[in-house]
């Protein structure tokens, strides 16, 4: 097990290797196992990735995001909504989502095709500037329901089609929201795992609890 200042060295590191310099106005503090990141970023997609990549590290215990996005309080909320939509308008996909922002948070709605297309409209909502949260209030089509049976047999099915194994995992469907659970070969093979299932007909959402062999 690694001790505080083993963590910090990692966790600094790595955001060395993947933000560069932008690494440098992000400051790390670990006491206990508890990981605190401080700091200024752009927007809310950046403070996301910093996140996700600090979670990475072994060892931490509980982990505090206390970044703060550099436009808080400079953006009306009109304004973080044009960003919002300009955006949305820059992938076809994406036109039938329409945004209200309320307090910086952006709130989607509409009907889109798969979970997969709802999923990059938050992370495409994200990267707007202005925006301090994002709540989706969209849904996924339901085009002649399928049953969750069908529905679990379909994801093994195109999991196994591109190479994933379910002897490890756990599939848990109701009402087209899918609970992953269980262990897959590295982070690239989770996000895939994700990636796959979110592109099929009749999937709403996934949840995913995955955990990567040690």
């Amino acid at each position: 097990m690694y001790n505080d200042e083993e963590i910090v060295e990692r966790i600094r590191n790595l955001l060395e290797d993947e933000l560069q310099e932008l690494s440098y106005d992000i400051k790390v503090r670990c006491v206990d196992g508890h990981v605190t990141i401080s700091g200024i970023v752009d927007t809310l997609s950046e403070k996301t990735k910093i996140e996700e990549l600090v979670r990475r590290i072994d060892g931490i215990k509980k982990l505090e995001n206390s970044l703060t996005i550099s436009t808080d309080g400079t953006f009306t909320d009109k304004e973080a909504e044009f960003e919002v939509i300009n955006k949305l308008r820059d992938n076809p996909d994406l036109n039938s989502v329409g945004v209200k922002v309320e307090g910086g948070t952006a709130i989607l709605m509409g009907t889109v095709d798969t979970a997969k297309v709802k999923r990059k409209a938050m992370e495409t909502a994200k990267e707007a500037f202005g925006v301090k949260d994002v709540v989706s209030n969209m849904k996924v089509k339901d085009e002649g329901k399928i049953d969750d049976i069908t529905l679990t047999n379909k994801i093994v099915e195109q999991l196994r089609n591109h190479g994933i194994s379910n002897n490890d995992l756990n599939i848990s469907v109701e009402d087209g929201y899918v609970r992953l659970s269980g262990f897959v070969n590295g982070r690239n093979e989770m996000e895939m795992a994700v990636e796959i299932i979110e592109d099929i007909e009749g999937v709403k959402k996934v949840r995913n609890l995955l955990k990567t062999r040690i």
